[in-house]
């Protein structure tokens, strides 16, 4: 498996201001490459990347491994989708 080069796609989508994860491992290769923590499950960070500040959602995990009931990850997507909504009205 390869990392995607969340850097360089950045440079490639310039008006990309949120990056949404679910799960461990795609939070953590996508912190690490931003070199910020990594948000706790339902929350967001704040990055800057080349003049633009760019916020890391993490989603709960869509594996089976880690059960959480359905109605607790609905609540998440919730409120990552509300803020989308709301940047998207600052624009």
């Amino acid at each position: 498996m390869e990392q995607t080069d969340v850097k360089d796609l950045l440079r490639r989508l310039p008006q990309c201001s949120t990056i949404v994860t679910a799960g461990q491992l795609a939070t953590t290769l996508c912190a690490s490459q931003l070199g910020i923590n990594e948000p706790k499950v339902g929350t967001s960070v704040s990055a800057g990347f080349e003049g633009r500040s760019i916020s890391l959602f993490r989603m709960p995990s869509s594996s089976r491994a880690y059960p959480m009931p359905i109605e607790q990850k609905a609540s998440f997507y919730q409120t990552c989708f509300n803020r989308l909504k709301e940047e998207s009205f600052m624009l």
